[in-house]
């Protein structure tokens, strides 16, 4: 099983407090995971701040790092660790400039970067940043025709695409992704994202889900990729999970206890069982082992802390104490 860990780039405010992310944190966290055994390092994206109850009490003004940038200016600073994005709201995006910033990313990292791409949690950001067009815009069909024209500009050489939202003529686009092909991962666990993965993906990210609809899942992805002759081994399965681990569980729980993502967890009422791992080293391998038995290939890890040095800290004992019983 493959292991990341997540940068704080769009995190302020939910998980971390307003002020958290700098250069310099970024840096440290990339460099530490690397050196941690990290396989790789997952940012998130959101072009706006949020706008959930919760956001009352972060009105210090969180960053959000836009999640390219960021990336290209980490790549610079790794040597080994790959690049996920988890996930690019494509109906924020327009196609032709994500495939550029794409490409461009793979090259400068040496091949290391995989995109993920989704449809964006809530349709609010979509209504507050596309104001009166965004009632024109349907982000299922937004989202397929993007990763139509996405598929022809990262292989071919000279582009036409006539479609409901993109019209592009002889568009031409290099450097092509050092990657062929290119890794695109899916983000979401209903139907259509699963035959979307199925047509498209080479990975499928998901969250807040158990054990046992993991394994309902994966079946329902298999059946799609029958749907389209393709090999579901081909696919990496992966989930994401807000992490607290600590020396000792009672540790854990104390930190938990005064931490952001906990209240932001208690306000959207998420459930811990399918949302977060907090306890002792052996305590998060062990709750690890069940969805690797459920079938996770890769898993990304969000470090609660409120403070960057328990962040490190987190990453440094997970990489000793988790990721080498996996080894």
């Amino acid at each position: 099983m493959r292991f990341g860990a997540a940068i704080p780039n769009c995190r302020e405010g939910k998980v971390y407090p307003p002020g958290f992310t700098t250069p310099e944190v970024l840096t440290d966290i990339a460099v530490t995971a690397e050196a941690s055994g990290f396989d790789s390092l997952w940012a998130n994206d959101l072009q706006s701040t949020f706008d959930e109850a919760l956001s009352g009490r972060a009105r210090a003004t969180p960053n959000f790092f836009e999640a390219q940038t960021t990336l290209a200016f980490l790549a610079a600073r790794t040597e080994r660790i790959r690049f996920v994005t988890s996930a690019v709201t494509v109906p924020l995006r327009d196609p032709i400039l994500l495939a550029k910033q794409v490409a461009t990313l793979d090259v400068l990292s040496g091949g290391r970067y995989a995109l993920g791409l989704g449809l964006g949690g809530k349709r609010t950001e979509l209504d507050r940043l596309r104001g009166r067009f965004s009632s024109s815009i349907n982000r299922g069909r937004w989202l397929e025709e993007s990763l139509e024209l996405l598929e022809k500009l990262l292989t071919e050489q000279v582009v036409d695409h006539d479609g409901e939202y993109f019209s592009v003529q002889g568009a031409e686009v290099f450097p092509k992704p050092v990657q062929r092909p290119f890794p695109l991962y899916m983000t979401g666990a209903g139907d259509e994202m699963l035959r979307r993965t199925a047509r498209w993906g080479a990975g499928w990210i998901h969250m807040h889900i158990t054990p046992e609809q993991l394994t309902e899942r994966i079946q329902a992805l298999h059946a799609a990729c029958a749907q389209v002759d393709r090999d579901p081994a081909e696919i990496e399965v992966s989930l994401q999970f807000d992490v607290l681990v600590a020396p000792t569980r009672a540790q854990a729980q104390e930190r938990w206890e005064n931490s952001l993502a906990r209240g932001l967890g208690a306000a959207r009422g998420r459930s811990a069982e399918t949302s977060y791992i907090v306890g002792s080293p052996d305590d998060v391998a062990a709750r690890l082992r069940e969805y690797e038995r459920a079938g996770m290939r890769h898993v990304g890890l969000i470090p609660s802390g409120n403070t960057p040095e328990q962040v490190l800290e987190q990453i440094q004992l997970l990489g000793k104490e988790v990721i080498a019983q996996f080894a």
